[in-house]
């Protein structure tokens, strides 16, 4: 009898304890409001940039496309400057560009981002309609810039890929 009495007194705790809530996400706080009308949009100058003693070339001028400057720093490397369109309400900025060359090879473009972070994956096309990820080996991240943003993602400050280009080819 005792033994009965001793399990309902144990088990009774046991009942009583709440259990652990599962997180349910409630939805995005408030949104902090950033004046920018004192802000300019960093407008780019739509071109193309020729690199003819590395047998290059780049271009923004298309619609959707966001590189703000191309600038050789050896024969197969490249640093590409992308800036934010309206700093500091969008700190993440996007980048779209045209590269090809006269011969095949294969070259590394390494991201500068003057007051932002890499954000997005690279996706490639050769035709513009399909599109599809960027092998993740051909993809770099320096672990050693990456820093906390929006209290959830680390993002780097500099980030690389690796393209192999085809003679005649637009990528």
């Amino acid at each position: 009898m005792q033994i009965r009495f001793l399990f309902v007194l144990l088990a009774l705790p046991l009942i009583a304890y709440p259990q652990e809530k599962q997180f349910r996400f409630q939805g995005q706080g408030p949104t902090q409001i950033v004046e920018t009308s004192s802000k300019a949009i960093q407008l780019q100058e739509r071109k193309v940039w020729l690199f003819e003693e590395e047998g290059i070339g780049f271009s923004n001028d298309f619609r959707g496309a966001r590189l703000n400057n191309a600038v050789p720093t050896n024969g197969s490397t490249f640093q590409l400057t992308i800036e934010a369109e309206n700093y500091p309400v969008n700190p993440s900025p996007w980048y779209a560009f045209k590269v090809w060359s006269g011969t095949d090879r294969q070259v590394t473009l390494s991201f500068n981002y003057p007051q932002g972070r890499h954000r997005y994956f690279p996706v490639v096309s050769m035709d513009g309609k399909k599109w599809a990820n960027l092998d993740s080996a051909r993809f770099i991240a320096k672990s050693d810039t990456t820093i906390a943003f929006y209290n959830y993602r680390l993002l780097p400050k500099e980030a690389s890929m690796v393209l192999d280009l085809t003679a005649g080819d637009t990528v």
